[in-house]
């Protein structure tokens, strides 16, 4: 018995050893093992997200984005995904990019309370932009495409938005409106926190919207 108890543990340490090994290793994509790691290691997470959406579909949407989270330190680099050309950052702290991740090292990483402040444009891959209106499809895995993020079902997060847009526009989002401001030339919308979503989960939608009211209790007549 005395074989077989050392023989358990050797194994379960081996078997621990190796998974932390994968996670020093960046693969394209968001693996099982990525995503059970990062669950384990990161939490309490919010975005604070703000788009300025021109109305050219063809001009480039600038953003800002700070990250917010939770992290227990393993010595080991935390990858965000960005399912796009590093090029697009503009700024932030310290950029490693590798294979769809944006590497953030762990000597600038706290046991605690972190926040990652970054300046980039969006990628287009999730969102639906024609001459008149756009809107975010981030199903299944595709926020990844537009924003840095942690793409996983498994980390929840609130969502804080901000979406400037031509004056003859409206915005909706998963939350609703805090206040807007108008400007000569755009129209700003600031929303209030979401509730807790997974990233796939979040979207928003702005262009010339129009509003329209109606009496439940009208929409059947049949009934």
């Amino acid at each position: 018995m005395r074989y077989i108890k050392t023989y358990l543990l050797v194994a379960t340490l081996f078997i621990r050893a190796i998974a932390g090994h994968a996670q020093s290793i960046v693969e394209t994509g968001v693996s099982r093992a990525l995503a059970d790691h990062r669950k384990e290691h990161v939490s309490s997470v919010s975005y604070k997200l703000s788009l300025d959406i021109p109305a050219d579909k063809t001009v480039d949407i600038k953003a800002t984005e700070t990250i917010s989270f939770t992290f227990k330190p393993n010595g080991q680099p935390l990858q965000l995904d960005f399912k796009e050309d590093p090029k697009r950052i503009t700024a932030i702290t310290t950029l490693s990019f590798s294979k769809e991740h944006i590497l953030l090292d762990p000597k600038l990483l706290l046991s605690g309370k972190n926040e990652v402040e970054l300046q980039f444009m969006a990628g287009n891959g999730a969102l639906n932009r024609n001459d008149d209106y756009l809107y975010a499809l981030f199903v299944p895995d595709r926020a990844r495409t537009v924003f840095p993020c942690f793409d996983q079902p498994s980390l929840k997060a609130t969502f804080w938005l901000t979406l400037q847009v031509p004056t003859t526009w409206k915005a909706l989002a998963n939350a609703s409106v805090r206040d807007s401001v108008i400007k000569p030339d755009s129209k700003t919308y600031t929303f209030n926190s979401s509730d807790t979503l997974s990233t796939y989960l979040f979207s928003f939608a702005a262009g010339k919207f129009s509003s329209l009211k109606r009496d439940p209790g009208k929409l059947h007549p049949e009934f």
